[in-house]
């Protein structure tokens, strides 16, 4: 009688398929450590790593968003984490119409997405210029980040804070 194989796991030591699906080329190798300037910053990060649910609000430039979207970066991308994806919602104008823009829904919200764009160049070290200018559509792709628009949600009622992302860990 043959003598079976030993059964080998696709999937390395200590990581399950689920993990092993993670796995993305835009990874926490790329990413920068991002320190606090202000103690109202410090006391944001603080909170978030307590896991406390987080509402900022103040001034346009104090960092809210790029501090909520860099937090909720390091957690999608490290593996070890539950979560997957980064689901940033905004209005995209005041009257929540966009079929008179000219293109599809894509086009319409990518002038929306500059602001976001931005934010994760600073937040990367990419080898090169050419690889900061895909850095966010890469990020899109590779299942990361995800835009919605509010006008993708008809006649939903979406309830959202200063167009702030928003990142509740369970």
């Amino acid at each position: 009688m043959a003598r079976k194989k030993p059964q080998v796991s696709p999937v390395p030591f200590g990581m399950g398929n689920r993990q092993i699906k993670r796995k993305k080329p835009i990874n926490l190798d790329y990413i920068r450590t991002i320190e606090p300037l202000t103690d109202n910053q410090e006391r944001f990060f603080k909170s978030y790593k307590l896991d406390k649910h987080v509402v900022a609000y103040g001034c346009a430039g104090t960092g809210k968003t790029f501090i909520a979207l860099y937090n909720a970066l390091m957690d999608v991308l490290d593996e070890k984490t539950p979560y997957e994806k980064i689901y940033i919602v905004r209005s995209l104008v005041a009257t929540r119409e966009i079929g008179f823009l000219p293109g599809d829904h894509e086009d319409k919200s990518s002038l929306y997405q500059i602001p976001y764009k931005n934010m994760v160049k600073y937040m990367f070290e990419m080898p090169s210029e050419s690889d900061f200018e895909m850095l966010y559509g890469n990020l899109k792709t590779q299942g990361t980040i995800s835009f919605w628009s509010t006008s993708l949600f008809g006649v939903q009622l979406l309830i959202m804070l200063l167009s702030l992302l928003m990142s509740f860990k369970t």
